[in-house]
């Protein structure tokens, strides 16, 4: 569920034309047209969504709209997920 919110969040970014978030590694990897969009502005787009980036920080607001198997931030959920 948290790997397609992030990628489809960072795909309706227009002039992303594919994202994919490896929920092992953690690593996200994203092509986008820089005439059209920026890191910082995918980045934020994520953000709104719930999720942390390595730029920005979701607001707990936004944290806590995420279904609570995606709570990334509690070690319990974290440990459960591996």
């Amino acid at each position: 569920m948290c790997q397609d919110v992030i990628e489809t969040t960072a795909k309706n970014v227009p002039g992303v034309s594919a994202a994919s978030w490896d929920k092992d590694t953690k690593l996200f990897t994203v092509s986008y047209d820089s005439e059209q969009t920026s890191l910082q502005a995918i980045s934020d787009s994520i953000n709104v969504s719930g999720y942390d980036t390595e730029y920005n920080t979701a607001t707990d607001e936004a944290y806590y709209k995420l279904h609570k198997c995606c709570y990334y931030r509690d070690p319990k959920v974290v440990e459960d997920h591996k």
